[in-house]
Protein backbone atom coordinates (compact mmCIF):
# COMPACT_ATOMS: atom_id res chain seq x y z
CA UNK A 1 0.00 0.00 0.00
CA UNK A 2 2.57 2.61 0.65
CA UNK A 3 4.18 1.84 -2.52
CA UNK A 4 1.37 2.34 -4.51
CA UNK A 5 1.02 6.07 -2.18
CA UNK A 6 4.31 6.65 -3.21
CA UNK A 7 3.89 6.24 -7.09
CA UNK A 8 0.79 8.12 -7.02
CA UNK A 9 2.20 11.36 -5.20
CA UNK A 10 5.00 10.88 -7.32
CA UNK A 11 2.97 10.84 -10.69
CA UNK A 12 1.87 13.74 -9.41
CA UNK A 13 4.84 15.76 -8.85
CA UNK A 14 5.96 15.03 -12.15
CA UNK A 15 2.90 16.18 -13.42
CA UNK A 16 2.84 19.48 -11.31
CA UNK A 17 6.46 19.82 -12.90
CA UNK A 18 4.72 19.42 -16.30
CA UNK A 19 6.06 16.04 -17.08
CA UNK A 20 3.01 14.53 -18.03
CA UNK A 21 4.44 12.13 -19.52
CA UNK A 22 6.64 11.13 -17.11
CA UNK A 23 4.00 11.20 -14.99
CA UNK A 24 1.47 8.86 -17.12
CA UNK A 25 4.83 6.34 -17.23
CA UNK A 26 4.88 5.91 -13.29
CA UNK A 27 0.91 5.51 -12.97
CA UNK A 28 1.53 2.47 -15.71
CA UNK A 29 4.55 0.72 -13.64
CA UNK A 30 1.81 -0.69 -11.28
CA UNK A 31 -1.58 -2.87 -11.78
CA UNK A 32 -3.95 -0.57 -10.30
CA UNK A 33 -6.99 -3.03 -11.45
CA UNK A 34 -7.13 -4.65 -7.99
CA UNK A 35 -6.84 -1.45 -6.25
CA UNK A 36 -8.91 0.16 -3.38
CA UNK A 37 -11.42 3.06 -4.58
CA UNK A 38 -8.97 5.50 -2.73
CA UNK A 39 -6.28 4.82 -5.23
CA UNK A 40 -8.81 4.94 -8.35
CA UNK A 41 -9.84 8.01 -7.44
CA UNK A 42 -6.87 9.77 -6.80
CA UNK A 43 -5.37 8.12 -9.90
CA UNK A 44 -8.25 9.42 -12.60
CA UNK A 45 -7.82 13.25 -10.58
CA UNK A 46 -3.68 12.99 -11.52
CA UNK A 47 -5.44 12.38 -15.08
CA UNK A 48 -7.59 15.04 -14.62
CA UNK A 49 -10.65 12.41 -15.28
CA UNK A 50 -13.21 15.13 -14.12
CA UNK A 51 -15.87 12.63 -14.99
CA UNK A 52 -14.32 9.53 -13.36
CA UNK A 53 -13.37 11.34 -10.07
CA UNK A 54 -17.24 12.48 -10.27
CA UNK A 55 -18.37 8.87 -10.76
CA UNK A 56 -16.34 7.36 -7.67
CA UNK A 57 -16.45 10.03 -5.27
CA UNK A 58 -20.12 9.14 -3.93
CA UNK A 59 -18.82 5.53 -3.36
CA UNK A 60 -15.41 6.35 -2.39
CA UNK A 61 -16.99 8.52 0.41
CA UNK A 62 -19.37 6.04 1.55
CA UNK A 63 -16.43 3.20 2.51
CA UNK A 64 -14.96 6.04 4.35
CA UNK A 65 -12.19 6.07 1.93
CA UNK A 66 -11.88 9.98 1.13
CA UNK A 67 -13.40 12.49 3.63
CA UNK A 68 -14.30 16.01 2.27
CA UNK A 69 -10.93 17.08 3.97
CA UNK A 70 -8.60 15.19 1.43
CA UNK A 71 -10.74 16.19 -1.16
CA UNK A 72 -10.02 19.98 -0.22
CA UNK A 73 -6.37 19.32 0.89
CA UNK A 74 -4.97 16.20 -0.94
CA UNK A 75 -2.09 17.85 -3.68
CA UNK A 76 -4.02 15.39 -6.49
CA UNK A 77 -7.14 16.45 -6.43
CA UNK A 78 -5.76 19.97 -7.59
CA UNK A 79 -6.47 19.15 -11.00
CA UNK A 80 -10.13 18.35 -10.67
CA UNK A 81 -10.98 21.15 -7.72
CA UNK A 82 -11.81 24.27 -9.80
CA UNK A 83 -13.90 22.21 -12.02
CA UNK A 84 -17.77 23.11 -11.72
CA UNK A 85 -19.43 20.02 -12.31
CA UNK A 86 -16.98 18.43 -9.40
CA UNK A 87 -18.19 21.21 -7.49
CA UNK A 88 -21.50 19.99 -7.68
CA UNK A 89 -21.02 16.84 -6.72
CA UNK A 90 -18.84 17.93 -3.79
CA UNK A 91 -21.96 19.84 -2.79
CA UNK A 92 -23.69 16.81 -3.26
CA UNK A 93 -22.27 14.58 -1.40
CA UNK A 94 -20.94 16.56 1.37
CA UNK A 95 -23.75 19.01 1.81
CA UNK A 96 -21.42 21.57 1.82
CA UNK A 97 -19.36 24.13 -0.74
CA UNK A 98 -16.17 23.15 -1.58
CA UNK A 99 -13.76 26.12 -0.74
CA UNK A 100 -11.01 26.25 -1.82
CA UNK A 101 -8.03 29.35 -1.84
CA UNK A 102 -7.44 28.11 -5.35
CA UNK A 103 -4.27 30.75 -5.75
CA UNK A 104 -2.67 28.96 -2.58
CA UNK A 105 -2.64 25.65 -4.53
CA UNK A 106 0.98 24.13 -5.15
CA UNK A 107 -0.36 24.35 -8.86
CA UNK A 108 0.33 28.46 -8.72
CA UNK A 109 3.92 28.69 -7.24
CA UNK A 110 6.02 31.08 -9.06
CA UNK A 111 8.74 30.20 -11.88
CA UNK A 112 11.37 31.46 -10.19
CA UNK A 113 12.08 33.24 -7.39
CA UNK A 114 11.32 36.53 -6.34
CA UNK A 115 15.19 37.23 -4.89
CA UNK A 116 17.95 35.68 -6.45
CA UNK A 117 20.17 33.96 -3.95
CA UNK A 118 23.98 35.22 -3.02
CA UNK A 119 26.36 33.20 -4.61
Amino acid sequence: MRVRQMYVNFANALKKMEKTEESEKALAELDWSAASIDFRISIAAVREDTKEVIRLLPAAVASEAISKDSVRDWPVFDWVRSDEKFQEKFLEVFGEQLIVNFESTSQNLPEKPEHEVPK
